[in-house]
This record gives structure tokens, C-alpha cells and sequence, in this order.
């Protein structure tokens, strides 16, 4: 609750306010957006709000937390999902945990270093590919499942189309 929250003052503040140096012409926010870039034109915005002392440090801190708990939270799933015999209320190892982290750290350093958003974009079209192949059998997986657990729902019984009605069509 609180992070969509956060978001989404996040969002109407200074969304609201980026619109309001753009329109006043106090600031032209897509000019420097377009010429520096998001984190730039965030970091730009930030220190033209009235209260950019307070504000410019707060907002570190958000981001920090936010970055934090991200990491946390993807290398737990990431453990969680590579250890084996594990329960859903147990925690996976430390080790395991820490592995991940470094690797998932390794990994978007590594991206950051080589060109940022384009190689990001080209990733997640390759990561995509291989992945639509495993949505397919899962699907197929989840049919045989669902047959095996529930095979009255199959029957013939169950599945009666009165041709009279549908004129004839089945």
C-alpha cells in the first residue's frame, strides 16, 4: 500500500510540478530532458522545489530505501528459487542470498558500463525470446494438471451443447 502510494504522490507532486516550471516558463524541463536526460532532469527538478535543502536529501533517502528493498527483495525470490527442497515460509540460505546479490550487482554494472537503456531494451527482447517457449509448456503443463485434478469438469456431462437451440451448431 505504502509503495503504490509513494508512487503515486511521487508522481502528482512533481509530475504536477514539472508541468508547472514548463508551463510558466520558469524552467523548460523537456529541453533539458531531452538534452541531459531522465536522471539528470529528476535530479534538476528536485532542486528547484521551494523547500530543495530538505527535499534534495529526502529524496536520496526515498530512492535508497526504494533501491534497497528492490535488491532485497529480487535476491530473496532469486534464492528462494534456486534452492532446492525449500518451503514457501522458509528463507533460503544467506549464502545463497549474498551469491545472488553480488551477481545481480555484477550484472547491472556491468549493463550501466556498456550503454545503459538500449542494452537493457535489447535484453529483455533476448530474455523474452526463450521465455515464450516456457510459457507454452507451462501452459500445456497446467491443462494436463488441471485433468488430472479435476476430471469431472472434462466429462461429457458436463460439457452439453443443446444443438436445437444453437440452430444446429455445436
Amino acid at each position: 500500500f505504502f509503495g503504490c502510494l509513494s508512487s503515486f504522490l511521487f508522481s502528482v507532486i512533481f509530475g504536477g510540478f514539472s508541468l508547472y516550471l514548463q508551463y510558466t516558463g520558469q524552467f523548460d524541463v523537456y529541453a533539458f530532458y531531452l538534452a541531459n536526460g531522465l536522471p539528470n532532469t529528476v535530479s534538476k527538478v528536485v532542486s528547484l522545489t521551494p523547500l530543495h535543502q530538505i527535499m534534495s536529501p529526502a529524496f536520496l533517502i526515498c530512492c535508497t530505501i526504494f533501491l534497497t528493498t528492490t535488491i532485497d527483495a529480487a535476491t530473496r525470490v532469486m534464492a528462494s528459487m534456486s534452492s532446492k527442497e525449500i518451503l514457501s515460509d522458509q528463507e533460503p540460505s544467506v549464502t545463497s542470498k549474498y551469491i545472488w546479490c553480488i551477481s545481480l550487482s555484477i550484472l547491472v554494472l556491468g549493463v550501466l558500463l556498456v550503454g545503459g537503456l538500449e542494452i537493457i531494451q535489447a535484453l529483455v527482447v533476448l530474455a523474452a525470446i526463450p521465455l515464450l517457449g516456457i510459457c507454452v509448456i507451462m501452459n500445456i503443463s497446467m491443462f494436463k494438471a488441471v485433468r488430472e485434478d479435476f476430471p469431472n469438469i472434462w466429462a461429457a456431462n458436463l460439457l452439453y451443447i443443446d444443438k436445437e437451440k444453437s440452430g444446429g451448431k455445436a
